[in-house]
C-alpha cells in the first residue's frame, strides 16, 4: 500500500495508483477512493505521532536507566576490569 504515502504528497497521484490496486479499491469511484485515502492518511499520521511519542518515552527511559546505573559496579565492563586487575595483582602488578 505504498500509494498512501504517495497520496499524502499528491492526492491525485494517490488516487491514480489506488485505481490500479484491484484488491483494496475494486469498484470504488474517485470520490470514494479519495475519502478512503484521506482516512488512511489520517490513520497513518496518527500512528506516526504515536511512534514519535513512544520513541521520546523510550529515549527518556534509557537516559534515566543509564543515570541510575552509573554508580553501580555490577555491569560487564566493570566486572571484566576488576577481574583483570585482580589477576594482574596476583602476578605482581599494581594499579593507582
Amino acid at each position: 500500500m505504498g500509494f498512501i504515502s504517495l497520496a499524502e504528497e499528491n492526492l491525485n497521484q494517490g488516487i491514480a495508483q489506488a485505481k490500479k490496486d484491484q484488491l483494496h479499491f475494486k469498484g470504488l469511484n474517485d470520490e470514494e477512493i479519495s475519502k478512503k485515502l484521506k482516512q488512511k492518511i489520517s490513520q497513518r499520521q496518527h500512528i506516526q505521532q504515536q511512534i514519535a511519542d513512544l520513541e521520546k518515552q523510550r529515549n527518556s527511559y534509557i537516559k534515566q536507566a543509564k543515570n541510575n546505573n552509573t554508580n553501580k559496579t555490577d555491569d560487564l565492563g566493570n566486572a571484566i576490569i576488576l577481574t583483570i586487575q585482580d589477576q594482574a595483582k596476583t602476578k605482581g602488578f599494581s594499579f593507582q
